[in-house]
């Protein structure tokens, strides 16, 4: 296991130096980009030195430092997180991907125990991410406090280090593989998937019917161009037809997999989809 998490560690900075050289401006695609790494555990200490690793690959980037400088403070940043022990936020209460940004601010910053003005901007960070966390609840999930640590970063990054970074949407993609997530309690769940089935039926026509529409037509290696009947916000139920599928001259249903609200729309009228692709999410809520 200790050979596999030090893997994940060189992979974390090479993808990091990689990636600077484009000058990323989203933090939240490029966490997102290393917890889809092949095995990434759901939950782990690596997550301490994904927080930091991400935060100072964009702004050094955005800063216009080279690659040495930040291959200098990913070394920094790795050392001080593989300090910060796994399950800290239950047994120190006090989350490792909340005092990553603190690393983050210490290595930008330069900063050390006798420092002065500089000193307070990593204390406030950590206190401010461990807030958003703690306003989330338990159990601790590492994907959702990394995520939530990263955005509560972005207002003092743009107002002390005047870097323009951005924290982009996120629809959690690992709630599956986390036994004990919030659900609808966390900020980031998507929801049901709306996915394109392998098999669809044609759309019922009442007043022309035809044996036809009993047989489902097979979307494998087909594209389509979707249409939707509802609108996000607005309340559907299991086994409702949410959207229209127009393949080869036959308009097919896309049923709804849940009764609730339709949350996220992943693709807009008219577009292109391909069979088992997740069109949008339903959750658990009112309509608005």
């Amino acid at each position: 296991m200790t050979e596999q998490v030090e893997l994940y560690y060189d992979q974390i900075t090479q993808i990091c130096l990689e990636r600077a050289a484009v000058r990323p401006r989203d933090l939240t695609a490029l966490a997102v980009e290393l917890m889809g790494l092949d095995g990434f555990p759901m939950h782990a200490p690596v997550h301490h030195y994904l927080v930091p690793a991400v935060l100072l690959t964009v702004c050094r980037s955005a800063q216009g430092h080279g690659r040495d400088v930040l291959e200098r403070d990913l070394s920094i940043a790795l050392e001080r997180a593989k300090d910060v022990p796994g399950g800290v936020c239950g047994y120190w209460g006090a989350c490792g991907a909340c005092v990553g940004v603190g690393i983050f601010w210490s290595v930008v910053t330069d900063t050390t125990p006798l420092s002065s003005t500089s000193w307070a901007y990593g204390n406030r960070a950590v206190g401010e991410a461990l807030l958003s966390v703690a306003q989330a609840g338990g159990p601790r999930c590492c994907k959702r406090c990394s995520i939530l640590s990263l955005t509560g970063a972005v207002p003092q990054i743009r107002q002390v280090l005047g870097v323009d970074v951005q924290a982009g949407e996120f629809l959690c993609p690992f709630h599956g593989q986390n036994g004990e997530c919030l659900r609808e309690c966390c900020p980031y769940y998507p929801g049901e998937e709306i996915r394109l089935p392998v098999f669809a039926y044609p759309k019922k026509d009442l007043e022309h019917p035809c044996p036809c529409q009993n047989r489902p037509v097979e979307l494998t290696h087909k594209k389509g161009k979707l249409y939707w009947r509802k609108a996000e916000g607005e309340a559907v139920e299991e086994g409702e037809s949410v959207a229209d599928l127009e393949v080869e001259k036959k308009s097919l249903e896309v049923l709804s997999p849940a009764s609730g609200v339709i949350f996220h729309m992943c693709y807009n009228d008219g577009d292109e989809v391909d069979a088992e692709c997740v069109l949008g999410y339903i959750r658990q809520g009112e309509a608005k």
